[in-house]
């Protein structure tokens, strides 16, 4: 079997994700031509619009592994390494709030070379 015979899972699985945000969009369409249909019918304008909602989606797959490639063991990181990447990750996480903030802030209270240009 060749290389562009195989299919992935990830594409199977992302297949399955697109089709289903692609059957909401269908839904909705349907849901607003529904709407536009009771708002021309005078007994049935106060109504609600009926809209189907799925809070699960259960598929059944079955998968034939061919092969398995190897994986490498994973890396130990030490606590010291692991304390420095979280201090940065969280240190520049503090910085875009802080700078998120000060953008709010300016937006509360514009400076008066902004204010001026708004005025003109």
């Amino acid at each position: 079997m060749d290389e562009k015979a195989k299919t992935r899972l990830s594409d199977v699985l992302g297949a399955f994700v697109t089709s289903v945000a692609y059957g909401r969009n269908v839904s909705d369409v349907q849901a607003l031509r529904i709407a536009l249909n009771y708002q021309k019918n005078v007994l049935l304008e106060g109504l609600p619009v009926p809209r189907l909602r799925l809070s699960q989606v259960s598929i059944s797959l079955p998968v034939i592994l061919k092969e398995v490639l190897p994986g490498e063991p994973p890396k130990w990181n030490s606590p010291e390494e692991i304390t420095k990447v979280a201090s940065y990750s969280f240190q520049a996480e503090i910085e875009d709030e802080l700078k998120r903030l000060d953008y709010l802030e300016r937006l509360k209270n514009p400076i008066e070379e902004e204010t001026d240009l708004y005025e003109r």
